[in-house]
């Protein structure tokens, strides 16, 4: 399959997920608009490299389904294989008893020709036997008794006399003998020839049944062949969408390892901005530290709702995960800038104040403010910092604990404050 239709496949799955891989911003912005940037850009990478691993899982998903598809297939496969090989078998043990049946019925085929041989022949003897016996008798009878006179009267003596008149009884009882022998030899042949007949025709019957049974196996085997035909197609098929789709993961995982490879280069950038930030945050604090050399400000007590509903959601979004000393110190951060003749004298001047804390310019702090997510924790330790209770006095800026700082900072949890 063409590279470039499966990378466009994979690409459309993740939706374009390359569009944002591009160098750093080369526009004069603050070092913090430069992290805001650099936060939605990850935040962008991460969307597309979460749908490209969702793209990798349904492919695999896809592909052990088709695996599977593929096992059942095979066992079907190989289950036709052994029906063909059994109705085969059976095929040539049925041609094998059609052969055999075939054979019978042509032996008994002769043997019912024979019988009708031997039979006409039987008839044959019969008929000429009786003509014999009936010209015997009318000669003896036209003859009559001077035929018979002069057989008994040319005996030269009793003793011959005899003899002459039992041979003529003789023949009449011989011819009367031969006949009815002659007649029941024939009527046997018959009867085994009617019995040789109906054997047959059962044999027929019989090598019909083969031939039908025969027929049957036949039609099975061709059915089947044609189901494993279909099922050898189905195989192929099968092997080749696993092989693409293979192929298709392959793209999906390569696409999801370059947008991780770009997602921690664009974090590496964000840490920079944030080192540089901080640099910046800290040469910004000694200058506000030697331009004021006390801090003899009043405590600021404010009771306005609309502060404390504002701080509590940028302590929120900035420390909503912390424990309740490290929401407090944002709560200083800010209070001790409203206190500061460097950064604006209210609460939401601070805030609000460009370039400053990265939810108001996200608009992650609207978003809270909007919905009412602040929790109690936040909203008390803004009301203790608001009523002038700044256990940290000092700190006007803070960092995570992914940037690392080059000057002494007070750790508070996961964050440093400076």
């Amino acid at each position: 399959m063409d590279i470039r239709k499966r990378t466009g496949r994979v690409a459309a799955v993740v939706c374009g997920a390359l569009v944002l891989l591009s160098g750093t911003p080369v526009l004069a912005q603050s070092t913090v608009d430069k992290i805001n940037e650099q936060n939605e850009k990850i935040d962008a990478l991460e969307e597309q490299k979460a749908a490209a691993d969702q793209a990798v899982s349904n492919i695999a998903d896809q592909v052990n389904a088709l695996n599977d598809t593929l096992s059942g297939l095979n066992t079907n496969l190989s289950s036709l294989s052994n029906s063909i090989e059994t109705l085969t078998n059976q095929i040539t043990d049925k041609k094998a008893e059609i052969e055999q049946k075939q054979s019978e019925v042509e032996a008994k085929k002769r043997e019912v020709d024979e019988a009708y041989d031997a039979l006409t022949a039987a008839q044959e003897k019969a008929k000429d036997q009786y003509a014999n016996m009936k010209k015997r008798i009318q000669f003896m009878y036209e003859n009559g008794d001077q035929s018979m006179f002069m057989a008994l009267f040319s005996a030269k003596n009793i003793s011959d006399f005899l003899s002459k008149a039992e041979y003529i009884e003789s023949i009449s009882a011989y011819d009367r003998r031969q006949l009815i022998l002659f007649r029941e030899t024939a009527e046997d042949i018959a009867a085994k020839k009617k019995e040789l007949e109906a054997e047959q025709a059962m044999l027929e019957e019989e090598k019909t049944a083969l031939d039908s049974a025969m027929d049957e196996l036949t039609a099975m085997e061709k059915a089947t062949e044609q189901k494993k035909s279909q099922v050898s197609a189905a195989i192929t098929s099968t092997q080749n969408s696993i092989s693409e789709s293979a192929e298709d993961l392959q793209d999906a995982q390569a696409m999801a390892n370059e947008l991780a490879a770009q997602i921690e280069k664009e974090k590496e950038y964000e840490l920079e901005l944030e080192r540089q930030k901080a640099a910046e945050d800290a040469a910004r604090q000694a200058e506000i530290k030697a331009a004021e050399a006390a801090n003899t400000g009043a405590p600021v007590i404010s009771d306005s709702l609309s502060d404390q509903e504002l701080l509590s959601a940028l302590i929120y979004c900035e420390a909503g995960g912390e424990p309740y000393d490290g929401q407090v110190a944002v709560g200083c951060v800010v209070m001790n800038r409203v206190r500061s003749s460097s950064f604006p004298n209210t609460v939401s001047g601070v805030i609000y104040q460009s370039g400053q804390f990265s939810p108001v310019a996200s608009g992650r702090l609207a978003t809270v403010l909007g919905n009412n997510l602040t929790t109690d924790s936040c909203r008390d330790a803004a009301a203790t910092v608001l009523a002038g209770n700044l256990p940290y006095p000092d700190f006007l800026y803070f960092r995570s604990a992914r940037v690392s700082l080059p000057f002494p900072v007070t750790w508070i949890a996961n964050q440093q404050f400076y």
